[in-house]
């Protein structure tokens, strides 16, 4: 078996609440954080804190960057680009307004779930154990079976399973650690590595080096 599938797969429904669930605990956070705290580098390379919230903010309204952009990657930077001097105020503003997902977010909401948990945690994890949150079971189970899934069977020889969610993706030697850290390793966070053990971890940790974040 590659693959958990005792959870069964939730309606696009499901999905699309708990996007904006995870979007509404994501922007009141920010309307509590301290000005310094806008500025802290995140997880994103090369991204601030503002930089990834106005990423999260746009991304669902801004098609026809990517469009012309050529590339996703491409589109995120023009994206915070221009959003770089805004006042924080304005660019809450704008997250708020995008809380509710559009045409384009329920198209692909599996995608876009996965998207903003993870810049989520991008923030979270920078900004202290006093801005850490209890995650949703249910959520992290949607990220775990859907997008995460994926990134886990492009590791071949490497079995991750989780140590706090009856799940598990591909074969070989195995990676285990918390629904969170693994998801966010998957995801090219490699300060996520302290968080997992096993015998296929050498292995990850070499590999992560080729994931981009």
């Amino acid at each position: 078996m590659t693959v958990s599938e005792k959870n069964t797969k939730p309606s696009k429904q499901e999905v699309i609440a708990q996007l904006a669930a995870d979007r509404q605990e994501l922007l009141e956070l920010c309307q509590h954080l301290e000005v310094w705290e806008w500025d802290k580098p995140s997880l994103c390379e090369g991204w601030r804190v503002r930089d990834v919230v106005a990423h999260v903010a746009a991304s669902q309204n801004e098609l026809w960057t990517y469009i012309r952009s050529g590339s996703e990657h491409k589109g995120n930077q023009k994206i915070v680009n221009k959003r770089k001097e805004i006042p924080t105020a304005e660019l809450l503003h704008e997250f708020e307004a995008s809380v509710k997902p559009n045409w384009l977010t329920k198209l692909v909401s599996s995608m876009f779930l996965w998207d903003n948990w993870i810049h989520q945690q991008d923030v979270r994890w920078v900004l202290g154990e006093n801005r850490q949150r209890m995650q949703n079971p249910a959520r992290l189970r949607m990220i775990l079976n859907g997008p995460t899934q994926r990134q886990a069977k492009k590791q071949a020889g490497l079995k991750f399973e989780t140590t706090d969610q009856d799940w598990q993706a591909g074969e070989g030697q195995v990676v285990s650690g918390p629904a969170e850290a693994l998801i966010m390793a998957l995801a090219g966070r490699p300060m996520a590595l302290d968080k997992l053990s096993g015998p296929g971890l050498p292995i990850f940790k070499e590999r992560m080096k080729n994931i981009k974040a």
